[in-house]
């Protein structure tokens, strides 16, 4: 995927699907409420620029490396769950307290509840 922009050429990794909803719906549903807003999709968003490296930006990319993608989602539904305090629509207090207490904490919230792949192996060991 391309854009253009001031007659330069931006380079997409990948889809923004990739790269926003997984953090912005983690942030959502960690919060409990019951609604997605303008502001939590707008801060999701801004994470996601945060997230570029200087190289990154040199290069023309418009999205971070896939490399990368776990920390990503972490700070994209950090900054969800935190707007979503400032909103008001935070039901568990647990998210509720991890966003009060700065970027930190509320990261390692997050991170606590992620979903890890882990896979058994199918082959027996003898």
């Amino acid at each position: 995927m391309h854009a253009r922009s001031d007659q330069h050429a931006r380079h997409a990794a990948a889809r923004p699907s990739q790269y926003l909803f997984p953090g912005l719906a983690l942030g959502a549903w960690l919060a409990r409420g019951n609604v997605v807003s303008d502001g939590m999709i707008m801060a999701a968003a801004e994470a996601l620029v945060e997230r570029l490296t200087p190289e990154e930006v040199a290069a023309g990319r418009i999205y971070p490396s896939l490399a990368h993608i776990r920390e990503t989602s972490v700070k994209i539904a950090s900054a969800t769950l935190q707007q979503a305090l400032s909103e008001g629509v935070v039901s568990s207090r647990g998210a509720a307290h991890a966003a009060a207490a700065g970027d930190a904490e509320c990261e390692g919230f997050v991170r606590r509840h992620m979903h890890v792949p882990e896979y058994t192996s199918l082959v027996p060991r003898f």
